[in-house]
């Protein structure tokens, strides 16, 4: 009968009359130019784990507790906008504390903004990253994972984003022709 009666009202219901339920809005070019200012941004500096042109980085430094041994590449990630929002907002140990994504949200972990499912009342202390040296709001989060998708995601950094990345120092730039 439920299912009649669906079918019914999509039938009689002239097209449109429905609300329609809309996705995310597309992010325009000022909030993606704002994630690259962040990305670049001392005290976020995801190019230093990233590399500029998002193809990941080896090297080794400490980063509070944990010696930090580079970051994997954007380039390849497949993450959804979700997953990457959290790993920026939460931050993660992977492995026995060998790599370390900093956590840039102030707020994450708390019942308010669990993370994995979890606040720090119920996350073993090894499993907690470090905080980042600059905080960031949600919205700024938000736009540095814009930058990522738009740049990075599928895809190498192209000459227009080099020029934008780099705007007095162009010349680096022809490395990617």
């Amino acid at each position: 009968m439920v299912r009649w009666l669906a079918l019914a009202i999509i039938l009689l219901v002239p097209s449109g009359a429905l609300p329609q339920v809309a996705g995310p809005a597309a992010p325009d070019m000022t909030q993606i130019e704002n994630g690259m200012k962040l990305y670049r941004a001392d005290g976020v500096d995801c190019e230093y784990c990233h590399d500029w042109r998002g193809v990941g980085k080896e090297h080794e430094a400490e980063f509070g507790d944990v010696k930090q041994a580079g970051g994997p590449a954007l380039i390849t990630s497949l993450m959804s906008r979700e997953q990457m929002i959290e790993i920026i907002s939460c931050g993660k140990i992977i492995g026995q504390r060998d790599r370390v994504m900093p956590q840039y949200r102030g707020d994450a972990w708390t019942a308010a903004l669990p993370c994995y499912g979890k606040t720090l009342a119920n996350t073993p202390v090894e499993e907690r990253p470090v905080h980042g040296k600059r905080q960031m709001n949600p919205r700024e989060v938000e736009a540095v994972v814009d930058y990522i998708r738009a740049v990075y995601q599928g895809k190498r950094m192209s000459v227009e984003w080099c020029l934008k990345y780099f705007p007095t120092s162009q010349r680096i730039c022809d490395t990617l022709l």
